[in-house]
C-alpha cells in the first residue's frame, strides 16, 4: 500500500480497491489514534504516518515473507531507523504494537543475542522493546521506558512471557503501553503487565529523536516483524485481546 494521508483511511477501508477482508482490523479500529503504521507489504515505508515515514540507515535490500497479513520484513541484520518526529511523543502517553514470527525456531543456544524489536529515542525518553538476550531470563520479552541515561532507579522495566517454545510460522502479538513512569506490556492478547519505576524519572536533555526497528538480529535468531502500528493513547486488555482473537 503506498503512503496516505491519516485523514484519507475511512475513505480507503471502504474502497473497493483495498478490501477490508484483508486488512489488519486495528486499522479501521485504531484509525483516530493511529500516528504511525508500517505494513512491509513489499517495501521499508510507512502506509501512514503523521511525521516522516520513510527509513533511513540500513534500509537498502531489504527482504519480505508471508506475514499476519500480506507481506512481513524479514529481519536479518538490516535495522530500519525511521524519524521520531511526530510519528511517536514520548513525553505522552501512547501505545506501540507488532507481530513476530520466527523465521527458524528459536532454541536457546542462540538466545544470547539480545533482540532489539524496538528502540525508541525522542523527548529525552528511551522505550525498548526486546527479547531479552544475556545469560539470565535470555527468553523473556522485556520493555523498558526510562530516561535515555537510564540507571535501575529510574526505568520502568517489564518481563512478560517467554520465547523459548515460539516455533517457525508462529505469530505472535507484542503490544505495549508507557505512560510517565510506567510501562505495560502484553502477548497475544493476555492482559497487560504493568511496571512503575522506582523513583520518578527526569527525562534528559532531548539529544536523539529515532525509532530503530528490527534491530540486533543475526542469522541464528532471524525473525520476521509485520503490521507495527504506534498509536497516541494506551490500549486495553480487552481491545488487543480481540485484535489477537481476530487474526485466527
Amino acid at each position: 500500500m503506498k503512503k496516505v494521508l491519516l485523514s484519507l483511511l475511512p475513505l480507503l477501508l471502504s474502497s473497493t480497491a483495498f478490501a477490508v477482508d484483508d486488512a489488519n482490523p486495528a486499522l479501521e479500529q485504531f484509525n483516530p489514534a493511529i500516528t504511525f503504521y508500517a505494513s512491509f507489504d513489499g517495501h521499508g515505508e510507512a502506509d501512514l504516518s503523521v511525521g516522516d515515514g520513510t527509513p533511513y540507515g540500513n534500509a537498502q535490500n531489504l527482504q519480505f515473507a508471508k506475514g499476519i497479513y500480506g507481506q512481513a520484513l524479514a529481519a536479518r541484520n538490516n535495522t530500519l531507523i525511521y524519524h521520531a518526529k511526530d510519528n511517536i511523543d514520548l513525553s505522552k502517553s501512547g501505545s506501540l504494537l507488532m507481530w513476530i514470527s520466527p523465521a527458524d525456531d528459536w532454541t536457546d543456544a542462540d538466545a544470547p543475542i539480545q533482540l532489539g524489536f524496538a528502540s525508541i529515542h525522542n523527548q529525552g525518553e528511551t522505550l525498548m522493546l526486546a527479547r531479552q538476550g544475556g545469560k539470565v531470563n535470555r527468553q523473556a520479552l522485556m520493555a523498558i521506558f526510562a530516561p535515555e541515561v537510564m540507571n535501575l532507579q529510574t526505568r520502568a522495566l517489564t518481563k512478560n512471557s517467554n520465547t523459548t517454545s515460539w516455533a517457525k510460522g508462529e505469530w505472535h502479538l507484542l503490544a505495549m503501553n508507557w505512560s510517565k513512569g510506567s510501562v505495560e506490556l502484553s502477548v497475544d492478547g493476555n492482559s497487560f503487565i504493568k511496571k512503575i519505576s522506582a523513583s520518578p524519572p527526569t527525562p534528559n536533555e532531548d539529544t536523539r529523536a529515532d525509532l530503530a526497528i528490527a534491530g540486533n538480529s543475526t542469522e541464528k535468531s532471524p525473525y520476521l516483524m509485520d503490521e507495527l502500528m504506534i498509536l497516541n493513547r494506551p490500549l486495553t486488555n480487552d481491545e488487543v485481546n480481540l485484535l489477537f482473537t481476530a487474526s485466527k
